[in-house]
This record gives C-alpha cells, structure tokens and sequence, in this order.
C-alpha cells in the first residue's frame, strides 16, 4: 500500500514540476497544495467500500432477468447450501446470495412453469390421467413478527402495515376482480373449534398485520390456478362440471394466509365453470393434514418422545452447534446477547421478507449485515430443516401420505366418491418433513407457494395397470422414490412409478424401515 502511495504521490509531484509550480509564489502555489492534500486524505484515510445495504436496485435487476435462467436457479440447489468454508464463501457476490434468496420469494412476477400433466412424446398416447394430489406452501406474507433487530420500529411498522395493498406484478385487475368475488364464491368450513371461519377471505382491514398474506401471494396463487386449469380441465379434461363438487377437494389450515392461498388457487383453477353453489375449503387444525374431512384426527404423543431423542444424535447435534455459532457472531453486530437474538428461523423470516418486498437489511448499532452473514443465516435455516424435520418426517406425514394413496386406490378400483382434484395448502412446516419423507428433498427451505404434485395415470393399453408420477415445484422427481422401480422394465421409471409399488411401501415399509413399528404401533400403542 505504501508504495503505491508513494508512486501516487510522485507522479503528483512530477505534474507539479511541468507546470511550473514548483517556481511559482505562495498565492498560486497555495489551491495546488490544498488539492494535493485533499487528493491525499482520500487515498489513504476515506473508506474504500461502504456497507451495502441498499438491496432493493439487485432484487429489482434479478427479477427481470431471462426467465430461463431464473428457472435453473429454481429448480437446481442453491450454491449456498454446499458453502462451508470462509474461502467458498469469499467467492459469492451480493447479487449470487440475493439470487438465491430471491428464489425464496419465487416471485409473482415470474411465470409459472413445470411438468405437470405433461408426459413426454414417446408417452403420451401410452397413459391417461386419471387423478392430481397437490401439496402447497402459501404465499408471499408479512414477517410472523416485528423485527427485534431493526433500529426505528415505528418505521418497520409503518413500512410492513402498508405492504398487504400494494399493486403488484402484472395482474393487478386480476387481483382487484378476486376481492370482489371470492367471498361469493368459496366459503371455509371448520375441523374444530379454532379454525377462522366466518372472516372474509378478502382483506378485512386497511392495514397489514404480521403473518399476512400479500397481494403478491394472491397473485402467485391466482396464476397457480390458472396454469392448473390450462393443463388439467382445459387440456387432459380431468374434470367435468356436472361432478364438479364430487371430483375435487381443498383444504388448508386454520391459519388465514393458508385459507386465503387456497382461495386465490380455487378462483381461477375453477373460473370456467358455473358455480351454482359455493365451493368449500376445509380449514383443519393440523399442518400435517392428519385430519380427515370429517372430524380431527388424534395427535401421536410419541412422535414429541421421537424428536427429543434425535437431539442426542451425534450429527444432529453438530448441526445444532453451527446454527448457535451463526447466532453468537450476529449478536455483537446488532448489540445484543444470544438470547435476546431469538432463534434462526425467525430472523432468516426477518431477512427473507425484507428481500422479497425491495427493502433494506438490518444494520445494528455496530454495522451491517455482510453477505458472508446472510449466506450464513441462509445455510441455518437448511439445517433447521434438518434437525427439526427429518427425525419425525415419515411418521408426521404417514397419515397424508396414506390417504393420498387411498384415495388413488378408490380410483384404481373403480369405487365410489372418487376425488380427481385434491388440493392442500400449508406452510413450509408442511412441504420440508413431506419432501424428507419422500427423500426428495433437495436442501433447500421451501420457497413461497412450493408444490409437490402426485399424479396418478392409467396404461390405455391394459387398462388394469396404474402409475404413479411425483413433482417438485414443477421438476419431475419419480425417479428418487426409494420404492420406485420396474423390475421387468416396462415402464420408464425416471417419469412413472407402479401404482403397486407405492401402496406396499405405504402398507409395510414407510415407517417399520425407520421406527421398527407401524403407524397404529407406534402413536397408539
């Protein structure tokens, strides 16, 4: 550094020297020298970098970028989840993090795309769909909670309580038209006593309130609903009006921005026909969706047991102690103890929310997030997942998963009540345990209105043959099914699955490979 200063500094002097300065009085000597000095305070003392904390120009950039190359970050694991050293870490620029956590938001200006009902040509002419099971994330919220780390919180809440009404995206009167008619349109009906039922599923106040739906993920869901009416009414006719209220089913949770998700979904997916009388949302009390249509269905005390033995596991607990060192280093930037941090999850939803809605990142009393920090936190919340879902994830989402199969196998045997269209809107405390349980997951936390779609097809050949076909945000994932295959080879099992495979791992393996017992065994023996 100094000799770059120092040679700075001489060709300074050498200027000097050819015009003359050198030989010149005091008066005109003296603005060259104060210049000089100037020159030289900037070199050496004026910081080279500020903090970024301005991420709103890199989102906006991001956003607009070819979709094809936004698709790949979707559908590919993120770089940020192989980082574990500080050298890999030095490589990531802002933008690559803020990339990947844009993916998070999964944007509503993005189009929708995927594979769903869509089988390759060799094919095509092979199969006909008969079934659709679909499993979603809401939408794009408010934060679950005020920032403990912003610095002005009459500024946080002013900013978060206008986000809910904002214009978004390009379907801004398609938006406007689904609050003037969803409340005529789709009623909620309670499993429970705690469900909302009886609130609007339009907005029903002036101003956001925390863990809200925005109208971003309105939109995310409206067009959702019409990419699934393009494929599967309009395109493979699943659905006919006539049945219309026997062949589908929705559900949700008795959180509202589930309930709202689902609605926005429902408007669209169903906007060609003529509704003669509402369609419902079942909102249940359990995320799992271990309750049935008709009446809740009773916890598995063991599973709490289950959980608390896995945090004694050596792998578990590493993991446990990188997300606490993650937290011990961001404390002292936001002046705070480790306790007062909170925990991971809730400040990687405070950073998330604050990315997907174009604001600032928090900076503590003591400076500003780095980007090595954010791809940190980022890294935690993966293994949140981790720890926290992948013990109990066979047997939390056993009872889904076994009625999904069961209700294919009303289709396969031809019985009555035959639902075509299911759908079930939840959290990413839904989507994590039920891609673990598949072993699909692809370390990465659930994004904004993320699907998993089970698709059941008929051979038109033998018309006795089933199979299945399992998606992930619109990328074929059959072929990692643990129970898919096709030992005589008959069918390509990187795109289908035998509808039989699939029902003897639900009836012996899922969980005795795990636990050692069947479901009934182990949560009420």
């Amino acid at each position: 550094g100094e000799q770059v200063h120092t040679a700075q500094q001489s060709d300074l002097l050498a200027l000097i020297e050819q015009r003359g300065m050198a030989r010149t009085g005091y008066r005109k000597t003296l603005p060259w020298l104060l210049i000089i000095l100037v020159y030289l305070v900037y070199v050496n003392f004026w910081p080279r970098e500020k903090p970024n904390n301005q991420v709103g120009a890199v989102i906006h950039q991001a956003a607009n970028q070819e979709n094809a190359a936004l698709d790949k970050v979707a559908l590919d694991a993120p770089v940020l989840n192989k980082v574990d050293t500080k050298d890999e870490l030095e490589v990531l620029e802002d933008t690559t993090i803020l990339e990947r956590m844009l993916d998070l938001c999964n944007s509503a200006k993005k189009p929708i795309v995927g594979m769903e009902g869509t089988l390759p040509d060799s094919l095509v002419s092979q199969y006909q769909l008969k079934s659709v099971y679909a499993v979603m994330r809401h939408g794009d919220r408010t934060p679950l909670r005020a920032s403990k780390l912003a610095q002005d919180s009459s500024k946080e809440i002013k900013f978060w309580k206008s986000r809910c009404h904002d214009a978004v995206g390009f379907q801004r009167k398609k938006v406007a038209r689904y609050y003037n008619g969803v409340d005529d349109r789709i009623q909620i009906k309670s499993l429970g006593d705690n469900a909302n039922v009886g609130h609007p599923l339009s907005h029903a106040t002036s101003v956001c309130d925390y863990g809200q739906l925005t109208n971003a993920g309105v939109e995310q869901f409206l067009k959702l609903g019409n990419f699934f009416q393009d494929i599967y009414i309009n395109h493979l006719k699943l659905i006919q009006e006539e049945h219309l209220h026997q062949q589908v089913s929705f559900r949700s949770t008795k959180v509202r921005r589930t309930q709202q998700s689902a609605a926005a979904f429902v408007f669209h997916f169903l906007s060609k026909f003529d509704l003669k009388r509402n369609i419902v949302i079942v909102a249940g009390e359990d995320t799992w969706f271990r309750d049935s249509n008709d009446q809740p269905r009773a916890k598995c005390g063991k599973m709490n047991e289950i959980w608390k033995e896995s945090k004694k596991e050596k792998g578990i607990i590493h993991k446990l102690r990188e997300i606490e060192s993650v937290l011990d280093e961001l404390a002292p930037l936001f002046n705070k103890s480790r306790i007062q941090m909170g925990n991971i999850k809730k400040i990687a939803d405070d950073f998330i929310t604050r990315v997907c809605h174009e604001t600032e990142l928090p900076c503590g009393p003591k400076g500003c997030l780095s980007k090595h920090q954010l791809a940190k936190v980022i890294r935690s919340l993966n293994l949140v997942s981790e720890t926290e879902y992948e013990p109990i994830a066979p047997l939390a989402l056993y009872p889904l998963l076994k009625r999904i199969q069961e209700d294919m196998h009303k289709i396969v045997t031809n019985s009555s009540n035959k639902v075509k269209f299911s759908l079930m809107v939840g959290h990413d405390s839904t989507i994590a345990p039920l891609l673990y349980s598949l072993k699909i997951h692809n370390e990465k936390w659930p994004r904004y209105a993320a699907r998993v779609v089970f698709e059941l097809w008929q051979s038109t050949a033998t018309k006795s043959e089933y199979f299945i076909r399992v998606l992930y945000d619109g990328k074929v994932v059959t072929s990692k099914l643990e129970f898919c295959t096709s030992s005589d080879n008959k069918v390509d099992v990187s795109q289908l699955c035998p509808y039989n495979s699939f029902k003897d791992y639900m009836n012996n393996n899922v969980l005795i490979k795990k636990y050692g017992q069947n479901y009934q065994k182990i949560c009420q023996g």
